[in-house]
């Protein structure tokens, strides 16, 4: 009896001692596992020569995209401006011819246009010398004479109606050139600017492809990010 009382203590300090051995071993298995869940749960970071490559590579993509946009419209332009001067150099050519049309046809009717104009002349209208108002109005005073007579009157008014209505295509033309001179200029301004921006796009598209360029080589991502561009020249301009 005195034997089972001292082996009972004894046999509850084992038992303890094994049970906190199985449980110190369980826990450690515990945390073993935790941390290579947790190692496993973290993403591979990504080499950092390959991210700006992608990076690089996007805005390359993107660079290009809008470069021939810029260029379609630049082209588009361009015909829009040839056409424009080739209206415009028809408008002059009309122009010349009829005021050449119109000057034959004074020519042929001196005397009628003399007298259906010395009476204006005479009287100070239009931009003209004091000699030449003396003149008209000495012809004034032979016209209102002649005019006395019903056919040359006619005459006279005939002509009159006729440089009337030259006078009014003429400056009808002359109206018309300068809207159209107008009309080119403003397109040849917004052709200036898309060339201008046709040339950034060109500009920035060397820079990405000299950058990429010195990936390939090994240069370091960050050293890379502070290259000059070495694209002096480029430009966006097409060659024909």
């Amino acid at each position: 009896m005195n034997l089972s009382r001292r082996l009972l203590p004894i046999a509850h300090a084992a038992s303890a001692i094994l049970l906190a051995a199985c449980l110190g071993d369980a826990t450690r298995h515990h945390q073993a596992a935790v941390v290579t869940t947790a190692a496993e749960s973290q993403p591979a970071r990504e080499d950092p020569v390959l991210a700006e490559q992608r990076r690089l590579t996007g805005e390359l993509a993107s660079l290009e995209k809008d470069h021939a946009s810029l260029a379609l419209s630049f082209s588009e332009q361009e015909t829009e401006i040839r056409q424009a001067d080739g209206a415009l150099r028809k408008l002059k050519r009309d122009f010349e011819q009829q005021r050449a049309e119109t000057d034959q046809y004074i020519l042929e009717h001196q005397v009628q246009v003399a007298c259906a104009f010395a009476d204006q002349i005479a009287r100070g209208e239009g931009e003209h010398s004091e000699k030449t108002r003396e003149c008209a109005r000495v012809a004034a005073d032979y016209c209102a004479i002649a005019m006395l007579f019903g056919p040359f009157r006619s005459e006279v008014a005939a002509v009159k109606r006729q440089v009337d209505e030259a006078e009014a295509r003429a400056q009808s033309l002359q109206t018309q050139i300068g809207a159209r001179e107008e009309e080119r200029d403003t397109k040849r301004a917004k052709l200036q600017a898309k060339q201008d921006e046709l040339d950034r796009t060109a500009f920035e598209i060397a820079s990405v492809r000299q950058k990429l360029a010195a990936l390939g080589d090994g240069l370091p991502p960050d050293e890379v990010a502070g290259l000059e561009p070495a694209t002096a020249g480029v430009t966006g301009r097409r060659s024909d």
